[in-house]
């Protein structure tokens, strides 16, 4: 999700491995962008749950890199969907607007297969655990509860940082301070249940920006993993995932 050189210690073997197939895909709206893949739970599915990749918000990162962890999470009894989003660089409010129609579009389908009655749970990775937290703050009506997997948190903080070699600017258009609205740490805690998980070890989002979260949002469950960095959270060979599917899953 970074380029070919790194120097951060990362296993990002997740990345490259053969990833599993979709057994369905959907459109939730009409660019090419806004599609839903469906792996359908092995078992009947008391839960389902739509995943957000991350990437730093940059087009060049797609959801193809979660397919594994959405048949993972099928595998034990999940109904797992992974959504794609327009990603264009200084266009904040249309990422968030797509994964919004996506959580209406998803409840309102006429769907070939079974799907609990349960609202859904959002999930995100990185960038789609930012997402994710603003989503649940919109829409807390529509969802069960957000598990935000080593997410960015807070964009100011980030951007000083300089995370993702200037991903916030450009995610933004603009300096982080004058976008309050698409920044977790200064926006009001949502009423549903957020869990937190990252990586003790994580060098692309550091935990502090959990860790920060979790100081604003104080019924939040922030849950460190000691010996994970930053991709061990959607790998379902690595010791992190029983964690994440314990979250995910209920």
């Amino acid at each position: 999700m970074t380029p070919s050189h790194h120097d951060d210690h990362e296993d990002r073997s997740v990345l490259t491995r053969k990833q599993a197939e979709p057994q369905l895909t959907l459109n939730y709206g009409n660019h090419a962008d806004q599609i839903a893949e469906v792996f359908p739970s092995t078992t009947p599915p008391s839960t389902w749950a739509i995943g957000i990749h991350g990437g730093f918000w940059r087009p060049a990162f797609d959801r193809t890199h979660l397919r594994n962890t959405a048949a993972a999470l099928a595998a034990h009894g999940v109904l797992s969907i992974l959504i794609e989003y327009r990603r264009i660089p200084g266009q904040p409010q249309v990422m968030v607007e797509d994964v919004c129609l996506a959580v209406q579009s998803l409840q309102s389908t006429s769907w070939p297969l079974h799907v609990p009655t349960s609202r859904p749970v959002l999930w995100g990775h990185s960038a789609g655990g930012h997402l994710a937290l603003l989503v649940g703050q919109l829409m807390p009506l529509e969802l069960s509860r957000v598990i935000a997997l080593a997410p960015v948190t807070d964009l100011v903080q980030a951007e000083a940082d300089h995370l993702g070699k200037g991903a916030v600017a450009e995610f933004l258009g603009g300096p982080a301070v004058d976008f309050a609205q698409f920044d977790p740490a200064r926006l009001a805690e949502p009423e549903l249940p957020v869990t937190l998980i990252h990586g003790a070890r994580d060098s692309l989002v550091p935990i502090r920006q959990s860790m920060s979260l979790a100081g604003y949002w104080t019924s939040a469950d922030c849950i460190a993993i000691p010996d994970s960095g930053h991709f061990e959270l959607i790998d379902p060979h690595s010791a992190a995932w029983p964690t994440v599917l314990s979250a995910i899953a209920g």
